[in-house]
């Protein structure tokens, strides 16, 4: 029982007279039976939870006595201990991410659909489970029992969405006390992302063409916001930034030698998912390839000079320089084309003028 001060009934003889002893003390008056031959009595406050022995003397009118021991039929019960809840580490990816963010400790996010959870009760205590029911007005979604050492486990058994959930139990003892939980609130989460680095400034010849001219650049960092981000340049560790906010720029440590190089980015959320992308970028001041003219199309060559004899035709001219160098061709002091060189070291060009 819970109450410490119960009701006691009984039925006997009509009339006759009964006494109720507790630990052989007299409780309370002495009562008559009722002539339908019932008795009751309500107990005063019987003290602290434990084991209790009932006894009752009856005395009929003839005078006859009789008593009735009742040893350790009373078991006063008030309390129940409050049960607990949380999600099992081997159902928790982000548990390495606790000590530096002890928020997960209540509020876990993990990469696991079917999570296993677990928690401690009243030994032999009836355990309900309830999600995302903050009143606990519905059905709970599991019922079960606390082991002999106080301990509960359950295996959810549908593949939660990635979304955030709440769980809460309950637990209710023999003697009808009950106890709630606190909140145990757990992310699903199976996925991050990171977008490739961006140049703040790409000064090259054309704005997307990823050559720069300054040595010191700067990248935009985009990505899922609160993560940790580790930047690398080829196969060194730059660092590791948080991605506190949106458009993050992240300006590199060090100045550049001409040359190209990889940019790239890797970041881990709190839930264990991993992404990466990176930028091939070219930094690239100077140019000293020799620039050549190597063939005049139909041109025929006469003391170190060439002629050309079908204007119609016009003049093809082929010649090697920087590869993918921006080419402008002029004669006698005129732009008559620019190109990017279409080959490799190999550039070449059609004047529309001959």
């Amino acid at each position: 029982m819970n109450t410490a001060t119960p009701n006691i009934f009984g039925t006997g003889e009509v009339d006759a007279k009964v006494k109720v002893f507790i630990n052989n003390q007299q409780v309370g008056d002495e009562i008559t039976i009722s002539e339908n031959g019932g008795w009751q009595i309500k107990l005063p406050k019987l003290g602290k939870d434990g084991e209790y022995n009932l006894s009752i003397k009856v005395t009929n009118v003839a005078g006859h006595e009789k008593t009735i021991d009742f040893k350790n039929t009373l078991i006063l019960d008030s309390v129940i201990e409050v049960p607990t809840i949380a999600l099992d580490s081997g159902s928790n990816t982000g548990l390495k991410n606790q000590d530096q963010h002890p928020e997960l400790i209540k509020n876990p996010t993990t990469q696991t659909r079917k999570p296993r959870l677990v928690g401690t009760a009243e030994a032999g205590s009836k355990v309900s489970l309830y999600k995302d029911d903050d009143n606990m007005k519905g059905e709970p979604f599991a019922v079960i029992y606390a082991d002999t050492a106080g301990k509960w486990e359950y295996n959810y058994p549908d593949a939660l969405r990635d979304d955030q959930y709440s769980f809460v139990v309950t637990s209710e003892d023999k003697a009808k006390n009950t106890a709630t939980s606190m909140y145990l609130r757990v992310k699903i989460d199976n996925e991050t992302f990171i977008e490739a680095p961006k140049l703040t400034n790409d000064d090259g010849k054309w704005h997307t063409d990823k050559i720069i001219q300054h040595n010191h650049p700067s990248f935009y960092l985009r990505g899922e916001l609160h993560q940790k981000v580790k930047i690398y340049l080829g196969k060194e560790l730059l660092g590791t930034v948080v991605l506190d906010k949106r458009d993050k720029v992240y300006k590199l440590p060090k100045p550049l030698k001409d040359g190209t190089y990889t940019l790239r980015y890797e970041i881990e959320d709190l839930a264990g998912n991993t992404a990466t992308s990176a930028l091939k970028f070219t930094f690239d001041t100077v140019n000293n390839t020799p620039v050549e003219l190597t063939t005049v199309e139909g041109a025929i060559e006469t003391e170190g000079k060439k002629y050309v004899s079908d204007i119609e035709k016009g003049v093809m001219l082929t010649g090697t320089a920087e590869r993918n160098s921006y080419i402008t061709m002029q004669i006698n002091g005129f732009t008559v084309t620019q190109n990017p060189g279409e080959k490799v070291g190999n550039n070449s060009g059609r004047d529309p003028t001959h």
